[in-house]
């Protein structure tokens, strides 16, 4: 015989009456707010922002939004840089400056979106002198040590400064009073901006804001690679941290954006004989003689 519904006895929790007091019992648990507090510290940050900042914030964050985890890491890293310049502190502040306002960790931390931890861990590294970010939002690595291509460096430095020479070379199509061009006047590559003891040996002129600065292209005797390394060798034979020809050539592939070689049909004019080539001042010669 089939059973039928009424028939049948269902556990306590399955009946109306029990359901509707479990409900009951559901809707008296207070469950955790999900939307952020305003409570950070006794001073009450938060509550006390005026309205003119907190639509500040709310820019901040949607500017925040289509950036990866490097470039917050760059702009949260250059805040916390900035703000320790015009107030040093260390590793544990306690007062973080946000458009004018002085505002607690947390607060700070809600304004920006930037964790707690990660804020300490900058403000660690910036106590250690460190200037960028750390792309991955851990300490930056320490540069490792290099003598043997320290070493080819200042062998470039050296031979830049005593032995190589700029082209001599005349405008000849400058009317007179004209500053006369310098077509030996290069930009700056990047690894020269980035090492200030450089840029003050290479530079030719200040740099201009927004501008790379100009640096002189010079140029060597006519030599080859080879010889150009044995120079290297005999000049540093007393170094202990003589570098290999496949480090120097690493070096040299990178000094040649402003240290060149002078082909065989090339050799350095003076002023003069540059002058005196132009076909005007040779014609002016032969009448005066």
């Amino acid at each position: 015989m089939a059973l039928q519904p009424d028939d049948v006895d269902l556990p306590p929790d399955v009946c109306s009456s029990s359901n509707e007091e479990l409900v009951s019992e559901e809707s008296a648990v207070d469950l955790p707010d999900t939307t952020p507090s305003d409570h950070c510290c006794k001073q009450q940050c938060l509550q006390k922002m005026p309205q003119s900042l907190r639509e500040k914030v709310d820019a901040l964050k949607m500017g925040l939004e289509p950036l990866d985890l490097p470039s917050k890491n760059t702009l949260w890293f250059n805040q916390l840089l900035n703000m320790n310049k015009a107030n040093p502190a260390g590793q544990f502040r306690t007062q973080f400056v946000w458009q004018g306002s002085s505002f607690c960790l947390t607060a700070y931390c809600h304004i920006t979106g930037c964790m707690p931890k990660k804020v300490r861990s900058f403000l660690k590294l910036i106590a250690q002198g460190e200037v960028l970010a750390p792309q991955d939002g851990r300490k930056n690595p320490l540069k490792r040590v290099e003598p043997k291509r320290e070493d080819v460096e200042a062998f470039f430095v050296f031979i830049y400064q005593h032995l190589a020479e700029p082209l001599a070379m005349v405008n000849t199509e400058a009317q007179e009073g004209e500053e006369l061009g310098d077509t030996s006047i290069v930009d700056g590559p990047d690894w020269v901006q980035s090492d200030n003891d450089l840029l003050q040996v290479l530079s030719s002129a200040f740099p201009v804001e927004g501008q790379k600065p100009k640096v002189q292209k010079r140029w060597l005797p006519t030599m080859t690679s080879a010889e150009l390394f044995d120079l290297y060798k005999d000049m540093h034979q007393s170094h202990k941290d003589q570098a290999s020809m496949a480090t120097f050539k690493r070096v040299w592939t990178k000094w040649q954006a402003v240290l060149g070689i002078r082909a065989v049909t090339q050799h350095s004019r003076c002023d003069d004989c540059a002058k005196y080539s132009d076909p005007g001042n040779i014609q002016f010669i032969l009448f005066v003689s």
